[in-house]
């Protein structure tokens, strides 16, 4: 073999060692599966019911009390229905004042296994022991605590699990700190009409 034929030959070895040519006549070469980004949420903080939550800013909430209250407080609530009363603290131990939005429901009640959400429920007592809710403040100063009540209502023949998720508002961003508490069905009581 001549010299010149040994480097054509070793040429084409080169150019065949790297792969198809993709030439208009060739198809492309077939592909990996595809792979998507997904974009999946962190999911939402939860703890269980009978420890507090606490951010970083030094807010703390914890769940006081998880009650089902008769359906005659409500309003128009069918026998297959059971209204929910939670009670839960807020304490500040910032540095600054948390605004609370007057008049906005900060809590969601979520009913068995699947956490069905609850409905937003409205009573015809007002205050004391009959009410299904308070009037939250507009604020809540440094070192102070602030105790709401808010009530949904729910399927009676979900009470085997219960959450209760809070969403309260942040001092320094835009947006609010959720927190679920988990195992809310343990601290469930019956109060009496």
């Amino acid at each position: 073999m001549r010299p010149t034929s040994i480097a054509a030959a070793a040429a084409l070895l080169a150019l065949s060692a790297c792969g198809p040519s993709n030439s208009p006549e060739d198809p492309p070469p077939p592909s990996a599966s595809p792979t998507f980004a997904v974009e999946t949420a962190d999911p939402e903080p939860e703890g269980p019911a009978t420890k507090e939550a606490r951010w970083p800013d030094n807010v703390t909430a914890k769940l006081v009390k998880v009650e089902r209250v008769p359906n005659k407080w409500g309003v128009d609530v069918p026998a297959d229905q059971a209204i929910i009363r939670v009670t839960w603290q807020v304490t500040n131990g910032g540095t600054v004042p948390l605004a609370m939005e007057q008049h906005t429901k900060f809590s969601a009640i979520y009913f068995g296994a699947n956490r069905m959400p609850g409905e937003a429920e409205a009573g015809y007592g007002d205050s004391g022991r009959e009410a299904l809710q308070n009037d939250n403040p507009t604020r809540i100063a440094v070192g102070k605590t602030v105790t709401f009540v808010e009530s949904e209502s729910g399927p009676a023949n979900q009470l085997d699990e219960l959450a209760v998720e809070l969403r309260l508002p942040t001092a320094t961003v835009e947006g609010d700190r959720p927190w679920t508490f988990t195992g809310a069905q343990e601290m469930l009581t019956t109060v009496k009409g």
